[in-house]
């Protein structure tokens, strides 16, 4: 896999680590892909590509109906900018809008020009 972001527990348990971070360097060392990661929840997201470390918060959320939604943002921005806090921050949108709902299609999923929108409101 080219981003291999996954919960932090299974990195953890896939590494036998006690610590994600050190748990996601492993995964990079071991498999090495263009991006390591794990998603934290609300603690936010971890992402190492052999260079950078970079952990961002997660965008607070009112209430919570479904958690996905973060890898396909972070995917998406990815393959348009290959920055990995840019990619981190649209992962983190979509998966903030994308809580109000179940299911991966409207009006649950976020479109394009609701992201932005919620992007340029939270700097």
């Amino acid at each position: 896999a080219d981003l291999l972001v996954c919960s932090e527990e299974f990195a953890l348990k896939l590494t036998g680590l006690a610590d994600a971070e050190a748990a996601v360097r492993r995964i990079y060392e071991t498999y090495r892909p263009a991006v390591a990661g794990a998603t934290m929840g609300v603690r936010g997201s971890m992402t190492f590509d052999g260079r950078d470390f970079v952990k961002l918060p997660a965008f607070p959320v009112d209430k919570v109906v479904d958690t996905t939604g973060y890898h396909t943002g972070f995917a998406i921005r990815w393959i348009e900018t290959h920055d990995l806090r840019e990619s981190m921050r649209f992962g983190s949108a979509v998966s903030a809008l994308k809580c109000r709902g179940l299911s991966g299609r409207p009006p649950a999923c976020p479109n394009r020009a609701e992201v932005e929108a919620f992007l340029a409101a939270h700097p």
